[in-house]
């Protein structure tokens, strides 16, 4: 180890990263039958593809690798695929993601936590995940699900009648009816009426970190 901390020494090769991966290769948001196909993605400083609140999505044939020949260790410096709250199907066929820094894919719902219950019908919540500030999921006439965050068991389903985004980080949110009793801070609302059907075929995933 060098006096500096850095934990390397003559002839180890050194990856640098950003600190924040805001610049991914595909970024793909409220939106519908999307098609990625036969495509080469050698870097970017992010997600190879981050896609959320979007329905029927397919993957074929895309392939991220480091460059050949240029030396390079690393492909992209995140996730190679990563879904959120996404509906219908999502399809990832004969694709390869090999030495990217982080995981092959995320598929994954999104939560608010509950700050406090604000009327009996009303809560105000914020983002426990720094990295989901300013995304905004919440919207009339859909459905979520309150759950209990020490059990993850469900409270109850409730109907969103209004949304008031106050910052990229609170949002107070109104239901159509009462809440039960037993509303607690740090209980979660999550969306509950869209899961996506995933096929994943003739995939090689390797080398990520």
């Amino acid at each position: 180890v060098r006096e500096d901390g850095l934990p390397a020494t003559v002839g180890h090769v050194v990856v640098l990263g950003a600190a924040s991966r805001v610049n991914p290769g595909f970024f793909i948001a409220d939106s519908r039958d999307i098609l990625i196909k036969d495509v080469n993605l050698c870097h970017c400083g992010g997600m190879g593809v981050i896609a959320q609140m979007s329905h029927n999505i397919e993957l074929n044939h895309l392939v991220i690798v480091p460059s050949s020949g240029k030396g390079r260790v690393v492909s992209i410096t995140a996730d190679a695929t990563h879904f959120v709250n996404c509906s219908g199907y999502i399809r990832m066929i004969d694709c390869t993601f090999r030495n990217q820094k982080d995981d092959a894919t995320n598929i994954h719902g999104l939560y608010m936590g509950i700050d406090k219950q604000t009327s009996p019908r009303s809560l105000q919540l914020s983002w426990r995940n720094g990295a989901q500030q300013g995304l905004q999921f919440l919207r009339p006439g859909m459905t979520v699900e309150i759950v209990r965050n020490k059990t993850m068991t469900q409270l109850c389903r409730a109907t969103v009648k209004s949304v008031e985004v106050l910052n990229r980080h609170i949002t107070n949110v109104t239901f159509t009816a009462d809440l039960p009793d037993g509303i607690e801070p740090d209980m979660v609302v999550a969306a509950d009426d869209a899961y996506p059907d995933v096929l994943i075929s003739g995939c090689t995933f390797s080398g990520n970190r």
